[in-house]
C-alpha cells in the first residue's frame, strides 16, 4: 500500500444519515474529543512508545459476557492483564493491533507494551463508581481578552475515588461570569438541540464546552452544575490583548 488517508482528521457536519450529524469517521469528533481513532492513528505514525486500550471498563449487566479488548500500540509486542493475570502477550504488526476475548467481570485490565522485550508504554482501564462530582478542564491556554479568543473546555465526572466516569451522562447546565460567554456545548452526534444553547447531556462521560472571552482582562470564571453531582468553576486568567497599531491612512495624488 502506497499510503493511507484518513477521512477526516475532525468531524464536520454534513454527509451522513439522520439522525446522525456527522459520518463519524474522523479521528476527533464533532466536538474535538479524541476517538479510539486518534490513538489508532498514533500507534500507525508515531514513534513515541503508546498503547491504548478499548473499551472502557463499566459494563454493568454484562457480567459473565465475552468482550472484545483491543490494544493500539506501536510497540512490538503488547500484553494484557486482568486484574494482575496476563491472558497473553501479542506481536500486532506495524500496523496492526493486539486483541483478546475478555470475560467481563468488574475490575482492571492493564496493557502493557514491549520494546525489544523491555517495558516501554503502559495503560489501565478500570471498572469506576457512579458519578459524584463534575469537572472543567481546559484544553487551550493563552486565552486572549480580546473580544474574540475562545476557550475550549472539557465537562466529565468524577466517581469517589477520583476517577474519570467513562459512562456517565447527566444532564449539565454551564455559565459564566462577566468575562466569558458560553458560545457553543456539544457530546453527542445525534443530539440536535442547537449548539449555542448552555445546557447539554453528557455523552460517554464527557461534554464540550466553548467559552468566547470578553475585551477585559481579568479572571473568566465558568461554571458547571448537574442535579445530584458536586458542581465544578474553573478560573482562566485573561492575557491581555496587545494594542492594535495604529496605521496612518495614505492618500493617493
Amino acid at each position: 500500500m502506497a499510503g493511507g488517508y484518513q477521512w477526516a482528521g475532525i468531524e464536520h457536519r454534513g454527509e451522513t444519515v439522520w439522525p446522525r450529524l456527522c459520518s463519524q469517521s474522523g479521528a476527533l469528533d464533532l466536538f474535538l474529543q479524541p476517538k479510539d481513532a486518534y490513538f489508532q492513528n498514533l500507534s500507525h505514525w508515531t514513534e513515541q512508545p503508546m498503547v491504548h486500550l478499548l473499551p472502557h471498563w463499566n459494563h454493568p449487566g454484562r457480567e459473565g459476557e465475552i468482550i472484545p479488548v483491543w490494544a493500539y500500540t506501536n510497540c512490538q509486542e503488547v500484553e494484557l492483564f486482568q486484574d494482575g493475570k496476563s491472558l497473553g502477550r501479542q506481536t500486532p504488526g506495524k500496523f496492526g493491533h493486539g486483541h483478546w476475548q475478555v470475560e467481563y467481570r468488574p475490575g482492571t485490565l492493564t496493557a502493557k507494551g514491549f520494546v525489544d522485550g523491555k517495558p516501554a508504554a503502559l495503560q489501565t482501564v478500570e471498572t469506576t463508581g457512579p458519578a459524584v462530582s463534575l469537572e472543567l478542564r481546559l484544553e487551550d491556554d493563552a486565552i486572549r481578552a480580546d473580544g474574540e479568543d475562545i476557550a475550549i473546555i472539557t465537562c466529565l465526572c468524577r466517581d469517589q475515588q477520583g476517577r474519570a466516569v467513562p459512562d456517565a451522562a447527566p444532564f449539565v447546565r454551564f455559565s459564566a461570569n462577566r468575562l466569558g460567554k458560553i458560545v457553543g456545548t456539544g457530546s453527542d452526534i445525534t443530539d440536535h438541540v442547537p449548539v449555542s444553547c448552555p445546557d447539554r447531556r453528557m455523552r460517554a462521560g464527557l461534554c464540550s464546552v466553548a467559552v468566547k472571552a470578553a475585551s477585559q482582562a481579568g479572571t473568566l470564571r465558568v461554571y458547571a452544575q448537574a442535579e445530584n453531582l458536586l458542581p465544578a468553576r474553573l478560573d482562566i486568567p485573561l492575557l491581555a490583548a496587545p494594542r492594535r497599531a495604529w496605521v496612518r491612512p495614505v492618500c493617493a495624488g
